[in-house]
């Protein structure tokens, strides 16, 4: 089963990317579970492979999870099995929360969301902040966004490989919030070609002045912009959402 699931998604990864999915396969779940129908795979099975994974690091044994969450829904498509058993696993791993960027507490959150409404700088500083808030997205891909890369119809923001920062294409769905931000910024910037550009007229605005804006927020001294990702990925996990989706939605493969 992990052969065919392999064959069907190669496409659809880098590379890189494909091979580290490959290898984590084979090294910690082809050996436990190829000679096993997966009609006879189920979570007593699932959780010591798991829990060994996580001792090889934590990160290990999230990745593993999204891959075994994700030939399961393979299987579950093609009427193989009727279920996925890796969500009623949730909870058995613990969630690594990076040491490098802050985890924001629902406290932060809150304060982050008055400072905002307060915000006396420029309007489209405050929009570029929710915006990341709302999509999780780098800095830097905020602060070059451009018009034209937002599909309102289909409620998507297609940002091409050469911006990417794993050098392919990224496709990352906007909220009912994130449409509505786009709309009050519209009659701001909707002439330029970026959202945000810089108010010299020349270019985009800097990730440092979003740095900048956020820090005047006092919402502690590790707290950045780039701590929403990690935010988002730690929610996310903890809400039980499938990895490999957290994963994809924050561009790491």
């Amino acid at each position: 089963m992990s052969a065919a699931y392999l064959a069907k998604v190669r496409p659809d990864y880098s590379l890189g990317s494909f091979r580290a999915k490959e290898s984590r396969i084979r090294k910690y779940l082809a050996p436990k579970f190829d000679e096993l129908p997966i009609t006879e795979i189920g979570a007593k099975e699932i959780r010591p492979v798991l829990e060994a994974c996580e001792a090889h690091g934590a990160w290990a044994g999230i990745h593993v999870k999204g891959d075994l969450s994700a030939i399961f829904q393979y299987a579950v498509i093609r009427g193989l099995v009727d279920s996925n058993p890796i969500p009623g696993l949730r909870g058995l791993l613990r969630i690594p929360v990076s040491q490098s960027k802050a985890v924001l507490t629902a406290d932060q959150i809150r304060a982050f969301c008055r400072a905002l409404l307060a915000y006396r700088g420029y309007p489209e500083t405050a929009i570029c902040l929710r915006l990341i808030s709302l999509t999780a997205c780098r800095p830097g891909e905020a602060a070059d966004a451009e018009w034209s890369e937002f599909d309102i119809e289909a409620k998507l923001w297609r940002r091409p490989a050469a911006k990417m920062k794993a050098r392919r294409d990224h496709v990352s769905p906007l909220s009912i919030q994130a449409l509505k931000l786009l709309e009050g910024l519209r009659p701001i910037t909707g002439a330029a070609q970026y959202l945000f550009p810089h108010r010299s007229g020349k270019g985009f605005t800097t990730p440092t002045r979003l740095s900048y804006a956020m820090r005047d927020m006092n919402l502690g001294e590790r707290a950045t912009p780039h701590c929403w990702r990690t935010t988002f990925s730690t929610w996310a996990n903890e809400q039980g959402f499938r990895p490999d989706a957290i994963e994809r939605q924050l561009e790491h493969f």
